[in-house]
């Protein structure tokens, strides 16, 4: 028997006599008009509402008024096809197995009477079932999300795990390298890909062997004299020489180009220039400086003389006397283009501005009138940077 008719069976014993009695005397209504044969569906679902069958031999029900001629008066059609769809809502299940008679139908009376009492035992075994399946989703879906957490906790322990093990590793390598300062291609491959500082500042760690390198290249260069004092000088220069390029690079990303390697002498060199000259020119470093100049040009062209304009602003007029290789170098290329004219033009160098203007020729050499305007150079801001540099020496 299926699970629904044991169900209905707890039921209040009272209801089920009392809907019991009024289908019987509307099936006893039936037989009347019908030639006493019945479903075995009907009989059987019948039957299961007492623990007394009743043996009787009942007609299919006769066409209903306004419904279709094949529309049979069925109370639970069967109750296997209602057990198996109680997932669904109760409303849908009584549509299914349940033919509703039209209402001015002289049986409908019985048929509403039987279906207040039985619908609510439905409905509430329905409603069993339904907590009883939401119940398992939810075990169900709270069993998934332990799961998913106890993986989660292993592989986040296996993960600090392997963490604390490199570190700890790592820890050691460098305490390694700090006691015995081994040097060999495996240890160098490893700082690469591991780095290991030897000094560290605000602008940055320094690699152990570039320091290093850069310590044995000052022994190297050691006058005689020097070698008494052996490594504390060479160790005090390498990490003065390192840390100022850190700042130079620092400078130059400042700028927005990359500096590339600095390892040989004549790329530091050409960095050096390139950032002199950026740092001259740069209002915002040099903000004074700048307006001064403009304002001793304008002076020169309202017809002042060098010497008069100059000392109006505490600096010196000068007359020197050039080849054609020595004004270049002093003034540039427009100096050239200069010679025998009254144009009075500046030209910024690595430590500050000219104002300048031809004066005369002379034994074949060039004159000019200049005023020198110092500025904020490269040099002072480096020295200004390391002398702030907080250094934190791990290696000697």
């Amino acid at each position: 028997m299926p699970e629904l008719v044991g169900d209905i069976k707890k039921l209040d014993q009272d209801k089920i006599k009392e809907g019991r009695e009024i289908l019987l005397k509307y099936l006893a209504e039936v037989d009347q008009k019908t030639d006493g044969k019945v479903k075995l569906s009907e009989k059987k679902s019948l039957d299961s509402l007492s623990s007394k069958p009743a043996e009787v031999k009942l007609p299919p029900a006769p066409p209903i008024t306004a419904r279709p001629v094949e529309a049979k008066i069925d109370f639970v059609k069967d109750f296997k096809t209602a057990e198996s769809k109680l997932n669904k809502p109760i409303t849908e299940i009584i549509h299914e197995t349940m033919v509703k008679p039209a209402p001015e139908h002289p049986r409908a009376e019985n048929f509403f009477k039987a279906k207040k009492i039985i619908v609510p035992a439905i409905k509430k075994i329905s409603k069993k079932k339904r907590a009883k399946i939401e119940r398992a989703k939810n075990e169900a879906k709270e069993k998934k999300a332990a799961a998913a957490l106890n993986f989660l906790g292993r592989m986040t322990f296996k993960f600090l795990s392997a963490v604390t093990v490199i570190v700890i590793v790592y820890f050691v390598f460098c305490l390694s390298l700090y006691t015995f300062s081994f040097d060999n291609g495996v240890s160098r491959l490893i700082t690469r890909i591991f780095p290991v500082p030897a000094f560290i500042t605000q602008y940055g760690a320094v690699n152990y062997y570039d320091y290093l390198d850069a310590k044995i290249a000052v022994i190297n260069e050691q006058k005689d004299s020097d070698r008494a004092l052996g490594e504390v000088l060479a160790s005090i220069e390498a990490r003065e020489k390192l840390i100022k390029r850190q700042i130079l690079t620092g400078l130059a990303k400042n700028y927005g180009f990359s500096t590339g390697s600095l390892d040989s002498p004549d790329a530091e060199l050409a960095l050096n220039n390139k950032l002199a000259l950026l740092i001259v020119s740069d209002p915002s470093v040099n903000k004074d400086n700048l307006r001064k100049l403009r304002a001793i040009k304008s002076t020169l062209l309202g017809g002042a003389d060098f010497t008069l304009a100059a000392a109006s602003f505490g600096l010196q007029a000068k007359i020197e006397y050039f080849t054609s290789e020595s004004l270049k170098e002093k003034f540039g290329q427009k100096a050239l283009e200069l010679a025998a004219s009254s144009t009075i033009e500046t030209t910024s160098v690595k430590q500050g501005y000219y104002v300048f203007q031809f004066y005369n020729q002379q034994d074949g050499l060039t004159g000019f009138k200049y005023i020198f305007v110092p500025a904020k150079t490269l040099e002072m801001i480096v020295a200004d940077k390391f002398k702030a540099a907080n250094l934190i020496i791990l290696a000697n």
